[in-house]
């Protein structure tokens, strides 16, 4: 006894796996979408640690700006200096 099976038609059947293709493909995309945002995010992490440490490094060097200008008008006064010759100027 040979039952009858039931089929769609070929081309319901491409319509349909068409559809389940398509799913497919938007399924990889998001997850190449996630990828790229997750080496992003580790981009920018490394970004943010390289600006603190710039930040850091400024700070000191206007630490050191003050301590050398302190220094130098408790040697010569409020004077100007010229930072290319090293003259000091009284006005």
């Amino acid at each position: 006894m040979s039952k009858d099976v039931k089929k769609i038609t070929p081309e319901e059947l491409e319509d349909v796996q068409k559809v389940r293709s398509g799913y497919q493909e938007i399924t990889i995309k998001l997850g190449q979408i996630q990828v790229q945002r997750m080496q992003i995010t580790s981009q920018i992490e490394i970004l943010n640690q390289s600006e603190e440490s710039l930040r850091k490094e400024w700070q000191e060097n206007q630490d050191k700006e003050q301590k050398a200008i302190q220094d130098l008008e408790e040697k010569y006064g409020k004077v100007n200096i010229n930072l290319d010759s090293g003259e000091i100027n009284d006005s």
